[in-house]
């Protein structure tokens, strides 16, 4: 089959040979019913398994539980069940040649897939990765909700990140070398993909007009993380930089408001409005009612429409 989005096939080709060869997804906003059959809109959720046939060699990653895995001379076949119902976006499956590095937070799994030549720069990209996981648990009340966490990078992606239900994709770029390490780290990324574990994927928006109800509050735990890991100097400087954005978009290009119905595709709307300008809502209303009141009602928000 040639499907003309919501899977990705690469190989090398004389213009990159150092290209892999690797498969993956890419459903948001409504791709996936360019591989299967689906309601593909973000309130239908349903449960999956999911079956992969691969090349000998490679490792297959899919949402939830990996129930069986087994090699023949030709090749490896894999079986994944997802009894938790997502939606048809969060959909996933990546398939290549990778090193894994393993973590846990208690019980949680906790691992890192990177090309085998950047196995040294796993752990310092994504070390931080069971702090983060047990501060949003703390902050929100509510334990990260799926049976493991994974993140792979994949080649070419055409996003920095997606946060599909526990297991995030994310691009090469995000891998930092010790000189890199230096002057940058790629935190922001990965608290952001983490923070939509629950805001997204726990808790998604009902169509995507809504959505600065996932986009905002992955931004915002970005910040987050920032006051927690870095202080409140690094946490003001951040607010800044989006609130500079979010003004640069309104008077450079449109204004909209945050909620909006008026688009031609869902992707039309993921802009500075639905990230940044989300993001400085709920930095305002923290400071309107106080961290108790903010962070009990962020809490009541997930455990009542939990799974809805």
């Amino acid at each position: 089959a040639t499907p003309r989005l919501g899977i990705y096939f690469l190989a090398p080709v004389e213009a990159v040979p150092a290209r892999p060869s690797q498969i993956w997804t890419q459903c948001q906003d409504e791709d996936a019913r360019h591989i299967f059959p689906c309601h593909d809109k973000p309130h239908i959720k349903q449960t999956m398994t999911t079956r992969v046939t691969a090349p000998k060699g490679w490792f297959v990653l899919s949402n939830g539980d990996l129930k069986s895995s087994r090699k023949d001379q030709r090749a490896g076949h894999f079986r994944y069940v997802m009894d938790e119902p997502l939606p048809s976006y969060l959909f996933t499956v990546v398939a290549g040649t990778f090193a894994c590095v393993e973590e846990s937070v208690g019980e949680l799994p906790v691992t890192y897939y990177v090309p085998p030549e950047r196995e040294a720069d796993a752990l310092r990209t994504f070390g931080k990765t069971p702090a983060m996981i047990r501060l949003f648990a703390k902050l929100t009340g509510v334990a990260y909700p799926w049976s493991k966490y994974a993140q792979v990078v994949v080649s070419d992606f055409i996003f920095g990140g997606m946060e599909n239900t526990g297991a995030t994709t994310m691009y090469e770029h995000i891998l930092v070398d010790e000189r890199a390490a230096l002057d940058i780290d790629s935190d922001d990324l990965i608290a952001h993909e983490l923070g939509h574990q629950w805001f997204g994927d726990l808790v998604t928006c009902r169509d995507w007009s809504h959505a600065w109800l996932n986009e905002g509050f992955a931004t915002y735990l970005e910040h987050v993380w920032r006051l927690h890991d870095k202080g409140e100097d690094e946490y003001e400087q951040g607010l800044r930089v989006d609130l500079n954005a979010s003004l640069s978009e309104a008077d450079g290009r449109y204004t909209r408001p945050a909620v909006c119905t008026d688009y031609e595709a869902p992707i039309d709307i993921f802009d500075r409005h639905l990230y940044e300008k989300g993001a400085l809502f709920l930095h305002t209303l923290r400071l309107e009612l106080g961290d108790d009141v903010f962070w009990s009602g962020v809490g009541r928000y997930l455990d009542k429409h939990r799974g809805g």
